[in-house]
């Protein structure tokens, strides 16, 4: 019974000496609390603690008067029945087990999943334990991402009553275990009941894992499970007190987490970054191209030529294509070639006749590629397919994983036109040649760049790559068409550890448990000074060469193409002022910054210049009744006015059910615009996160989340532009090597641009960017785009206005980020004439 592994847990928590004060003070009290507790076993508890004065009662005692609500146990996996299967099941389990990590590293099959969900309780808790203590003993360079991909899967298809919780709470309190492996095992056992859990945790602290530890993991299964381990909301203040302001991504504003009972904590997480992308060889796999392009002259105009494509190849000097070894000199030939390439990842064709300089990109310290690394092909009908001839070296580095990538960034101009790469692995010596595993290609395109060439394409352009340092390593590169901007030569590599998901989880944490407007403004301004100096010095002085060049009548334009997709880097203080950032410390403030993510899919993200608004939805919602969602007050009269605003065109509103909202994320109805005024959160896990439904009927109102994983699946039609003004549904993961934030998400979809906030936003001032953003854009008038019309919102946040007390002056207007091209317009339909 739960009852009983309530008592287990206290004992074991006050055992040998341990008073409550200590427990508490190292927050294990908290984390217990944050487990939730029914209301049957509250009453059992309050009854069997009456008489008790030991330290385990007391313990008890605490927690019971600050738990939340319990959340409801994990729905029975069915499982098929027949003494085939299981026989069959049993005899896998065997063989595997025997084979241990070899599990992950081969792949595991349809099969393999059937018969892992078909085993008995025992086998298959031996079995996943065995997996993450040998992953655990790896390491971490070789902790590569399709191997902890692999244990999650694992662990997730596991029955969650079947695995070991004391010995997963063991590992995960370890010292020595990194986050992403950790990440792995929280997230199975966040699908534990609290019984088990509770029981586990008995265990590890009679087997001597320090309370602090496991309260630190137990904090972290609470995030990952959701709003069910939630803490009950804080009542409202009586007399005298000005309310706290609401938010669109939970109730009002909680204390932070120390301040004891009474706080209700919003759901968060921490970006999974998952597996590196990187692209490698498959014999018969071919990359989609996109659209049919056919011949024609490309926007550097010239004769008409048949499509070219991105061209990396390797002469390894190996007795396998795609594997060099370590010190030893390699042949490399970039350039374009006739058609895609099956070990190629790219962006698509380059058309046309003229110069294309191309920039060979590589993590420096991993792969040192001789002589310089920018040159120049004429394409013209005699060459339709140049190429240059390279020598390269795969270096060693104690950090560096097993692969190299190679980018060669294709540019016009100054301007990027073209983005490819090709992962080579690396083996010691000649006798690992053949034993060296190669990534498998991924099959899927990258983004079409088309768009960002046309005729007003962006001021500067900026790349994040992964580094062949793990996650934490990324290579950047900048480019301009402009002549008096300083661009580095070459590509800069840069660090960033390991606490990528951190540094993002403590910032939208800050937000969230605001003590105030002044101390937010200071605690992002601190931030901005270590998002600007993670970013390469050479790099940053192309941003201030930019920002300082003479005579610009508007704020310059930069599109970021990452792969990286957390840091929040149009926070960096590069130490800038200008006429339109002011005083400002962000770089967003000075600069109208589109990013879009360098991610691999079908159909391939497009981000368009302008989108043309003759239809459009309102997404609205209406949270009465339900306890945890409070009403939003000016989100419901921001959707009438949107609707309004709009009235001249055809306009949807949109309630917030499931079946219509996933209707018009599938394309019905069909318009060009999506507006989004409901609640919504982040959750690293995907499914107790995105936007917040409301469904109503005879029995009530109850709430849902739409999650980016069931939006996945659907298809925007006309590359809406989405403007999402809920709570955190900016923040993005990595999922599989491609990204999970309803953002980013949305944009593989179909949508040509979103708008979306990476930290909780006041109702108020949220409604009050909605109505300045299409004030500015959207206007008979010449507008400006909308990456400007949220800059200019940026600039005003300075600890100048905050300080000054002006209203709708708040961190708000620093959450709010622009996937998409940064001169973004939305245009009026031509006028009709009868």
């Amino acid at each position: 019974m739960e009852t009983d592994a309530w008592l287990a847990a206290a004992d074991a928590s006050t055992a040998g000496g341990r008073e409550v004060s200590a427990v508490a003070g190292g927050s294990l009290l908290q984390a217990l609390s944050g487990l939730g507790m029914t209301t049957d076993v509250r009453e059992a508890l309050t009854a069997q603690l009456e008489r008790r004065s030991d330290p385990a009662g007391t313990l008890l005692r605490g927690v019971v008067s600050s738990a939340g609500a319990g959340r409801p146990a994990p729905a029975a996996r069915p499982r098929r029945a027949g003494t085939a299967q299981l026989d069959a099941a049993l005899a896998w389990g065997r063989e595997h087990a025997a084979a241990g990590l070899l599990v992950l590293t081969a792949g595991l099959t349809e099969e393999d999943l059937e018969a892992l969900r078909d085993l008995p309780a025992e086998p298959a808790g031996r079995l996943a334990l065995r997996l993450v203590e040998e992953v655990a003993a790896l390491p971490v360079p070789r902790r590569t991402g399709p191997v902890l991909s692999a244990l999650a899967l694992v662990l997730r298809e596991v029955d969650a009553e079947r695995l070991p919780c004391a010995d997963l709470l063991t590992v995960a309190a370890s010292p020595d275990v990194d986050d992403a492996l950790r990440e792995a095992v929280v997230g199975a056992l966040a699908r534990a009941t609290t019984e088990r859990i509770l029981r586990g945790v008995a265990a590890a602290l009679h087997d001597g894992v320090p309370p602090d530890a496991l309260a630190e993991v137990l904090d972290a299964v609470r995030r990952a499970g959701g709003a069910g381990r939630a803490r009950p909301s804080p009542q409202p203040p009586t007399t005298g007190v000005a309310p706290p302001p609401v938010y669109r991504g939970g109730p009002t504003r909680a204390e932070p987490p120390q301040a004891g009972p009474g706080g209700d904590e919003a759901t968060m997480g921490e970006p999974d970054p998952g597996p590196r992308p990187g692209p490698s060889a498959g014999p018969d796999v071919e990359l989609d191209a996109g659209p049919d392009v056919g011949a024609g002259a490309g926007p550097g105009g010239g004769s008409a030529l048949p499509p070219a494509y991105p061209r990396i190849d390797v002469t390894t000097k190996t007795a396998h294509p795609d594997v060099v070894v370590l010190g030893r000199a390699f042949g490399l030939e970039v350039g374009l070639g006739p058609r895609p390439l099956p070990t190629v990842v790219s962006t698509g064709a380059v058309l046309g006749s003229g110069d294309v300089d191309i920039v060979v990109v590589t993590d420096p310290s991993t792969l040192a590629v001789d002589g310089p690394t920018r040159h120049t092909l004429v394409v013209d009908a005699e060459h339709p397919y140049p190429c240059v001839t390279l020598t390269a070296t795969a270096l060693w580095t104690p950090e560096a994983a097993p692969t190299r990538r190679i980018g060669v960034h294709y540019l016009r101009g100054g301007q990027v036109v073209a983005v490819a790469w090709r992962v080579l692995a690396v083996a010691d010596d000649d006798s690992r040649v053949m034993l060296t595993a190669v990534p498998p290609v991924e099959g899927a395109g990258l983004l079409d760049l088309t768009p960002l060439v046309g005729p007003e394409p962006p001021d500067l352009v900026l790349t994040v790559a992964a580094g062949d340092h793990g996650d934490g390593s990324w290579v950047w590169s900048a480019y301009s068409g402009d002549a008096s901007v300083t661009v580095p030569d070459g590509s800069e590599a840069t660090s960033l550890g390991d606490d990528i998901r951190g540094f993002a989880l403590d910032g939208r944490r800050s937000i969230e448990f605001s003590p105030g407007r002044v101390p937010d403004y200071d605690d992002l301004a601190g931030r901005a000074r270590l998002v600007g100096d993670a970013v390469p010095p050479r790099v940053a002085e192309a941003v201030r060469s930019l920002v300082a060049r003479p005579g610009r009548p508007t704020a310059p334009t930069v599109l970021l193409l990452t792969e990286e997709p957390v840091v929040p880097w149009e926070m960096a203080d590069l130490r800038l002022r200008s006429a339109w950032g002011g005083t400002s410390p962000f770089l967003g403030a000075h600069v109208a910054l589109g990013r879009w993510p360098l991610v691999r899919g079908n159909p391939r993200p497009v981000p368009r210049a302008s989108v043309t608004v003759r239809s459009a939805a309102v997404l609205r919602a209406d949270y009465t009744g339900l306890p945890k969602w409070p009403v939003l007050t000016q989100a419901q009269a921001e959707a009438d006015e949107v609707s309004a605003l709009f009235a001249g065109q055809t306009v949807a509103t949109v309630e917030s059910t499931y079946a219509a909202v996933h209707d018009l994320l599938s394309g019905t109805p069909a318009v060009d615009l999506v507006h989004v005024a409901l609640h919504g959160s982040f959750d690293d896990q995907g499914s107790q996160g995105g936007l917040v439904l409301v469904e109503r009927d005879a029995a009530g109102a109850r709430w849902q989340y739409l999650t980016p994983m069931q939006v996945r699946g659907c298809r925007l039609d006309g590359a809406p532009f989405v403007f999402l003004n809920a709570c955190q549904v900016g923040a993005d993961r990595k999922v599989l090597g491609s990204y999970g934030g309803m953002a980013t998400v949305l944009l593989q979809i179909g949508a040509c641009g979103v708008v979306a906030p990476l930290w909780n936003v006041d109702d108020d001032v949220a409604a009050a960017v909605a109505r300045e953003v299409y004030a500015r854009s959207w206007t008979t008038q010449p507008g400006v785009s909308v990456a400007e019309a949220v800059r200019a919102l940026r600039a005003t946040y300075t600890r100048e206005a905050v300080t000054s007390g002006q209203p709708l002056v708040s961190a708000t207007l620093m959450a709010f980020q622009v996937f998409g091209h940064p001169r973004l317009m939305l245009v009026h339909p031509p006028a009709t004439t009868e």
